[in-house]
C-alpha cells in the first residue's frame, strides 16, 4: 500500500515596496450594495501598518465592501478615500483563472519574459513542483489553485494587501506559511475571514459587518 504524500513545503512572499505615516483609508458613512444597502453606514480608518480583520456571515456584504473600495463596483452613498500612496495587492474570493492554461501558463500571462526555470521554481516555493507545474488548471485541487493564485501576486510589490478569504481550500502547512508571511508584513492588511483560530494570532483590528 502506497503512503499518502506529505504536503509539499510552502513558502509564500509578499514583497514590500515603501510605506508612509498616514492614514491607508478613510471610510465615512459608506453604504454598499446592488441598489439596496447590504449594511448600516459603515465608519472606520485604518493607519499604514494596520491589520484589518472583517467577519460577519456570508452575504452579509464583505466581498462587495472589498470592491466597493477597490472601485469594482459603485457606492450607494456615503465616502471613502484610499490613500494614494496606497500600492495594492488584491486576492479576490471569487476569481477562477482559465481552466486551459497550466500554472507556468499563468505566471507567462503576466510575464512573458521570465524564463520557464525561474517560474518553475516559483511556483516550488509554493508547493507547485513536477507535473503539477504543466497540469491544466481544471486537474488542480481548490488548495493547489489558491497556490499558484499566490505565486503570481508574490511577484508584485505592495504596501496594501487585500485577502477575501485567501485560507480557503489551504492546508494546515500551507495556512501556516500565509499566516507567518502576514504577520512578518509590514504594510497594511485589509482581511475577510471566517477562520479566527487563523487570524486571532495576528495582531488586527476587527470589525464585524451584521
Amino acid at each position: 500500500m502506497e503512503k499518502p504524500q506529505k504536503p509539499k513545503p510552502v513558502h509564500f512572499d509578499f514583497p514590500f515596496s515603501s510605506g508612509f505615516n498616514m492614514e491607508a483609508l478613510i471610510v465615512r458613512g459608506l453604504e454598499i450594495g446592488y441598489g439596496k444597502a447590504l449594511l448600516p453606514p459603515i465608519n472606520f480608518k485604518i493607519r499604514f501598518g494596520e491589520k484589518l480583520v472583517i467577519v460577519g456571515k456570508n452575504g452579509v456584504g464583505k466581498t462587495t465592501f472589498l470592491k466597493t473600495i477597490l472601485g469594482y463596483i459603485p457606492k450607494i452613498s456615503g465616502e471613502f478615500r484610499l490613500n494614494p500612496l496606497d500600492k495594492i495587492v488584491y486576492f479576490s474570493q471569487d476569481y477562477t483563472p482559465s481552466k486551459s492554461m497550466t500554472p507556468v501558463d499563468y505566471i507567462q500571462e503576466l510575464y512573458p519574459l521570465m524564463e520557464v526555470v525561474k517560474i518553475r521554481t516559483l511556483l516550488g516555493q509554493y508547493g507547485i513542483t513536477g507535473e503539477l507545474a504543466i497540469k491544466t488548471m481544471d486537474k488542480l485541487s481548490g488548495g493547489e489553485l489558491t497556490k499558484v493564485r499566490f505565486a503570481r501576486l508574490s511577484l508584485e510589490t505592495s504596501n496594501l494587501l487585500v485577502l477575501d478569504e485567501p485560507t480557503n481550500h489551504l492546508d494546515k502547512q500551507a495556512k501556516e506559511a500565509l499566516f507567518k508571511a502576514l504577520n512578518a508584513y509590514p504594510g497594511t492588511v485589509i482581511l475577510v475571514s471566517h477562520e479566527r483560530d487563523f487570524y486571532k494570532k495576528l495582531t488586527v483590528k476587527e470589525i464585524i459587518f451584521d
